[in-house]
């Protein structure tokens, strides 16, 4: 009843992992102190380092999705071939 997983699959899954857990960002605030970090940035322009950045549109994330599959694909094909 114990399959294998495939290493493939799994390099898909764990590069998966990897694109999402980049993406969060968060900050906790405790004190009133914390918020002085905020104005001081405001005060130079308003333009934070990420604000430049966006999100990923679907189509890019398909885009890749697709693009790591390929890849795997490759793997897997070629893990065949050796056997």
């Amino acid at each position: 009843m114990c399959r294998k997983i495939p290493s493939g699959l799994l390099a898909v899954v764990l590069l998966v992992c990897l694109i999402l857990v980049t993406n969060v960002e968060a900050q906790l605030n405790f004190s009133t102190g914390w918020g002085k970090r905020s104005q001081i940035l405001s005060t130079r322009g308003g333009n934070s380092p990420c604000s430049s950045q966006g999100r990923p549109t679907l189509d890019q994330l398909l885009g890749l999705y697709n693009l790591i599959q390929a890849e795997a694909q490759k793997i897997v094909d070629c893990q065949k071939l050796t056997k």
